[in-house]
């Protein structure tokens, strides 16, 4: 596990890394749309149904099943303390809901990763 960590930490990240925190991100580590329906057990996007996978140039899209939600991650940095990331997420219901943030994100004991107080300025990504 350590070792494949390492292997993430590089200077220009890549969309593997993305999908890899993506997979592993604690949804209730910070504010996003989930927040109405979190439970205990519920942590990663795939736990709240986000289980379609899209690879993108630079990131990672995850859809739910029936398209109607999705959110992406682009990972910016990353260094031995975790990853900044660009993290969006919008209603593709006809909802309004359309955030994006930069995150400092750090992976933990559990293997999740999980959202810092810190929030990192990233150009082209907006404060909620």
């Amino acid at each position: 596990m350590l070792l494949a960590i390492l292997a993430l930490l590089t200077a220009d990240p890549s969309p593997d890394a993305a999908l890899h925190v993506a997979d592993r991100l604690d949804l209730r580590s910070f504010r996003n749309s989930t927040g109405p329906r979190r439970q205990a057990h519920l942590r990663t996007p795939a736990d709240y149904g986000f289980t379609h996978v899209e690879a993108t140039k630079d990131g990672v899209e995850l859809w739910q099943e029936d398209r109607s939600w999705f959110i992406s991650l682009r990972v910016v940095s990353q260094d031995a303390q975790g990853s900044v990331v660009c993290f969006h997420d919008r209603a593709m219901n006809g909802g309004s809901y359309n955030t994006e943030q930069a995150l400092r994100v750090s992976p933990e004991a559990d293997g999740l990763y999980r959202a810092l107080p810190e929030q990192p300025i990233i150009p082209g990504c907006k404060r909620p």
